[in-house]
C-alpha cells in the first residue's frame, strides 16, 4: 500500500504543472482596501481627500508613474502626517490594486505656499 502511494505521488510530482494547472488568471486578494487603510493609518478610513491632476503638477505625475494616461484626480487618506494612496491599474488580464502609504518625518508642511 505504501508502495502505490510513493509511486502515485511521484508520477504526480513528475507532470508538468501546466498538464494539472488551470490556465485562467485567478483573482486573490492580499488585503481588502478599508483593512489596509484602517492598519496604515490606526483609524477607520473617513472621506477621501482628492487631488486634481493640473497642468503644474502633471509633469511631476508622469514622472513618477512612467506613464502619460491616468485619472483626473486620485482620492486619499489622511491621518496627521502619512497618507494612504490606492492606486487602480489595469493588468494585462486583470485590475491591479496597489496601497501605499507616505510618512512626512521631516515635521515640515507638505502644503505649497502661494
Amino acid at each position: 500500500m505504501h508502495l502505490f502511494l510513493f509511486i502515485l505521488l511521484s508520477l504526480l510530482l513528475y507532470i508538468p504543472a501546466p498538464l494539472w494547472a488551470k490556465n485562467t488568471a485567478v483573482e486573490e486578494t492580499y488585503l481588502k482596501t478599508e483593512v489596509y487603510i484602517s492598519a496604515a493609518l490606526d483609524q477607520h478610513p473617513g472621506k477621501p481627500e482628492v487631488i486634481w491632476i493640473t497642468k503644474t503638477i502633471r509633469p511631476h505625475i508622469q514622472k513618477i508613474l512612467r506613464r502619460k494616461k491616468f485619472p483626473l484626480r486620485y482620492r486619499y487618506y489622511r491621518k496627521d502626517n502619512r497618507t494612504v494612496w490606492i492606486l487602480n491599474v489595469v493588468g494585462r488580464t486583470m485590475p491591479i490594486t496597489v496601497g501605499i502609504t507616505i510618512e512626512d518625518r521631516s515635521g515640515g508642511s507638505d502644503q505649497e505656499e502661494e
